[in-house]
């Protein structure tokens, strides 16, 4: 359901000028260079439903709100949560991939929460003081199907700051592309997601979720 997704993402983004243009990289054993157009501080954290062949990835509903410095939410508010629909939070990280020879495209690297460990790993080994923007990277894809993995390497040891045309890209607003559905639309996945086989009785143990508050987990 995800390639179907990101499939339907590229087409609006190079079709119709909306949405946006996914980063893909298709072969085990490729490389690409990018540069980060976005301080990690400010990449947007997205939650997305699912369920194969059953509910579209679909934006969770449920509010955020900052308590004590802590951004908490409140699944209660979401059907697809009350549904107990499986869950995973989404990170979006704007990218100029090197030699795209349309020089004004923006890509958008999209991660669940396993395949962010890389990218997690490479800012903790950031020098002191340094933005993941102070560089460029290689990403490289290793494996195939569900055994994939993206090993992210630093590809100059000196900074590098965005020089002029690369400040001046459009970031696509991930929050306005992937919006949070009207909820009659939510209702009906919802239902669709309880009526299908895959669901668990709600409160059972391997459900998609709480019903009730809790921290984000990024």
């Amino acid at each position: 359901m995800a390639r179907g997704y990101l499939a339907t993402q590229k087409y609006n983004a190079e079709n119709t000028g909306m949405g946006y243009t996914p980063f893909t990289i298709k072969k085990d054993g490729e490389k690409r260079q990018v540069r980060i157009l976005q301080h990690e501080l400010e990449w947007v954290n997205l939650h997305m439903h699912s369920a194969w062949k059953i509910v579209k990835p679909t934006r969770c509903a449920a509010p955020r709100t900052m308590e004590d410095d802590v951004e908490v939410e409140d699944r209660s508010q979401c059907p697809l949560c009350n549904a107990e629909c499986p869950r995973s939070p989404k990170v979006c990280i704007p990218v100029r991939v090197r030699g795209d020879e349309d020089a004004s495209r923006v890509q958008i690297i999209m991660y669940g929460r396993d395949h962010f460990a890389m990218v997690a790993d490479a800012i903790e080994h950031l020098p002191e003081g340094k933005s993941m923007t102070d560089y460029d990277f290689e990403i490289k894809r290793v494996g195939s199907d569900t055994n994939t993995k993206y090993f992210w390497y630093r590809t100059e040891t000196e900074q590098r700051p965005l020089n002029e045309a690369e400040l001046k890209l459009e970031v696509p607003d991930m929050e306005e592309i992937v919006p949070i559905l009207e909820e009659h639309v939510l209702l009906r996945r919802a239902k669709d997601y309880l009526d299908s086989e895959d669901a668990a009785p709600v409160g059972a143990a391997g459900g998609g979720g709480s019903n009730g508050s809790a921290k984000t987990p990024f």
